[in-house]
């Protein structure tokens, strides 16, 4: 009886045993999608339980430590059986909960950890200048330069890079990851090994914080095949073009016709183009083409072939190029920018005051015109604002020969360091992404090349009592080795010609002429083209000219107005030719300098300060000589001498004998023994 009542209890809390795991297996969590800043998620809740269930609580509370956030809480109806948390933290592990209620009391309990992935930050643009230094049948070295954030605390963040390797497979159109490797800041290069031979590869780079990663940049390389070489290199890319080289030596002469050919491997539309043409190398030029008209973000294969230089049969020595024996081949992968990635190239804020901010930029080199637009955003979140689109006409420097783009952006409300600037150009009447203006004076060793932004708010612009028209025909000055006409205008009263009274060396804008208290400046800058065409000119209208600002005149001013055209001979006087110095390959300073002009840039309290030093130094050095010198020629007078010391020793003895005596003693020194000999001869003399 007593067994068969064993048995009878063990079965039960077996069965309840099971009742319980079973539950415990049944009922869990599990995850749909996560991303950065939400977690979608389903839970399995036992059958039985259900019937009973009036209301779920969901819970997303964040580790200890992980975040300062509050716990998500939520109570949904007991149907429901997915739910989807939004607007969480990215990289933080969260622990999710759902608990079940029967009215108010807790049926069942059930949680996991579930962590969101890196934040995706939309301030951190994507690298650029993604380019292949070099590669092999089985590794591709890549290198890229780190995306510029106009917020410095924001830029100080950036310590790393995400550098991905997916591997293209042109039949099937689909990619496949095969490397992941962070990158630690500073290093902007990597090289990825144990790739296969021949094979295309999408290479992603993302630039990241400890917390998130910002866009995308991307492009596509091919790996080499086995006893190939390394030839056809991408110099710069584009939306629709390619620019590609090779070494001058590949080509058997500099000027053997050559064709080149690009075959579309992938498309965002799914179109195959290809392109070919056949050009030669121009002397004196540098060996590259450009590929232009290309699809946006697409993938090629370009390949390059030409003939090998032949003599042989020929007995005039003429070059002949016969067919397929003599026919070299090169190949290579290459990608296109996508569609809007035209980046402005080292946009810069150089130079500020508390009103206006002067910004240049490099210009992007195309066929077709291309137009800027700059805005700007305070850095609080107000609304920001755009300014009109700008050609390059529009955005001359004042410098002639300046290889930069320069605007102004003046009359602000705040300081300059309270607003954020970008930039962007428009390529084929579509706006590309706008790219963050970084705040960069210019350095000793560069040229200074931007607008000179006015250190007041300017007044009175487009009054049309503060402008006066011109007539630009009117002067007659006309030169047509001009590269430039500068309107100067003349403060100064009377005389008919004062020509001869203007400095061409102190021509500079308003702001800098009334610092140096000179009674004329420059209010615009012209080009030939439009002193031609002879154009309606007002003198205070408050726009730029050619990079000098036309400051409105006061009111009902009529001054003096000179048309100066600036050629080569006024350049130098105004400018003369910059001298710098820089780093051969060699590691060597190479200077344009003499020592005189560079010796000119040092401050007078340094040069005195070098001075004394160096006349210290020379001091210390000329007293030690002639104390070496003494140190030696008394050294070599005690070996060449020698001398003997006599001394005579009267003992007087003061005693109550009857005689006195006398004693001398010799002593013999000798400089080589340093030992004395003594000698003593009595002398005794009696009294009587």
């Amino acid at each position: 009886m007593w067994s068969t009542l064993s048995i009878a209890l063990l079965f039960a809390v077996i069965t309840l045993c099971q009742e319980y795991y079973s539950e415990e297996e049944e009922t869990h969590i599990e995850e749909i999608d996560v991303s950065n800043d939400y977690i979608h998620f389903t839970w399995i809740v036992d059958k039985s339980l259900n019937k009973s269930l009036t209301s779920l609580r969901i819970v997303a509370a964040t580790m200890k430590g992980s975040s300062s956030t509050s716990p998500v809480a939520v109570v949904i109806a007991p149907n429901v059986t997915a739910y989807k948390f939004e607007g969480l933290v990215g990289n933080t592990t969260y622990r999710i909960s759902v608990e079940g209620f029967a009215n108010k009391r807790s049926v069942f309990y059930t949680s996991t950890l579930i962590s969101t992935s890196l934040a995706a930050l939309d301030w951190l643009p994507a690298p650029t200048d993604i380019s292949l230094t070099d590669k092999t049948s089985d590794s591709l070295e890549i290198t890229w330069t780190t995306p510029i954030v106009a917020s410095a605390s924001n830029q100080a963040m950036v310590n790393q890079h995400l550098v991905s390797a997916f591997e293209f497979n042109s039949v099937t159109k689909i990619s496949t990851q095969r490397r992941r490797f962070p990158v630690r800041f500073p290093n902007t290069r990597i090289r990825l090994e144990g790739l296969q031979p021949r094979t295309v590869y999408n290479i992603t780079i993302q630039a990241g914080t400890d917390f998130g990663f910002g866009s995308l940049g991307w492009a596509a390389f091919a790996t080499l095949g086995d006893g190939e070489q390394f030839i056809l290199r991408l110099k710069s890319r584009t939306p629709n073009s390619l620019t590609v080289k090779w070494p001058l030596s590949w080509l058997s002469a500099p000027n053997v016709p050559y064709t080149i050919r690009a075959k579309t491997l992938y498309s965002i539309d799914g179109s195959d183009k290809e392109v070919s043409v056949t050009s030669y190398n121009e002397p004196g030029r540098s060996p590259e083409y450009t590929l232009r008209n290309l699809a946006a973000g697409a993938i090629f294969n370009v390949t390059m072939s030409t003939h090998s230089e032949s003599t042989s049969g020929n007995v005039f020595g003429v070059r002949t190029y016969p067919s397929a024996q003599s026919r070299k081949v090169t190949w290579a992968v290459f990608s296109t920018l996508q569609q809007g990635e035209f980046v402005v190239e080292e946009p810069r804020l150089a130079a500020e005051t508390d009103t206006a901010a002067s910004i240049v930029w490099q210009k992007i080199h195309h066929q077709e015109a291309v137009f800027y637009q700059v805005r700007y955003a305070p850095n609080d979140g107000g609304k920001s604002s755009i300014l009109e689109p700008q050609s390059e006409a529009d955005l001359e420097c004042p410098k002639v020969g300046c290889d930069w783009l320069c605007t102004l952006v003046f009359n602000l409300r705040q300081r300059p360091r309270d607003f954020s600037f970008d930039v962007r150009a428009k390529v084929e009447g579509i706006w590309n992404k706008w790219v963050p203006i970084a705040r960069r004076p210019w350095n000793l060793m560069e040229r200074v090349c931007t607008i000179n932004p006015p250190p007041f708010f300017v007044e009175n612009i487009g009054v049309r009592d503060f402008m006066r028209e011109i007539d630009i025909g009117s002067a007659d000055t006309f030169d047509k080795n001009a590269w430039k006409y500068l309107i100067v205008i003349d403060l100064r009263g009377g005389g008919d010609n004062v020509m001869s009274a203007i400095d061409l060396s102190r021509l500079n804008d308003k702001a800098t002429s009334e610092y140096d208290r000179i009674p004329y400046y420059i209010t615009a800058g012209l080009t030939p083209q439009q002193v031609e065409q002879r154009i309606n000119f007002k003198i205070g209208d408050g726009k730029v000219y050619g990079g000098y600002l036309n400051y409105p005149l006061e009111r009902d001013a009529n001054p003096r107005w000179y048309l100066i055209p600036l050629s080569d001979t006024e350049n130098e006087i105004m400018e003369p030719t910059l001298k710098s110095c820089g780093f051969k390959e060699d590691g060597t300073v190479q200077c344009d300098f003499t020592m005189m002009q560079l010796l000119s840039y040092i401050p007078w309290w340094i040069g005195v300060a070098l001075a004394s030093i160096t006349i210290f130094l020379l001091v210390l050095i000329c007293l030690g000589i002639i104390s070496l010198i003494r140190k030696c020629i008394c050294s070599c007078s005690k070996r060449r001498h020698h001398s003997i010391d006599m001394s005579v020793n009267y003992i007087h003895e003061e005693s109550p004998r009857m005689s006195n005596s006398r004693r001398l003693s010799r002593f013999n020194n000798t400089s080589d023994s340093r030992q004395h000999n003594d000698e003593t001869i009595p002398i005794t003399q009696r009294v009587s």
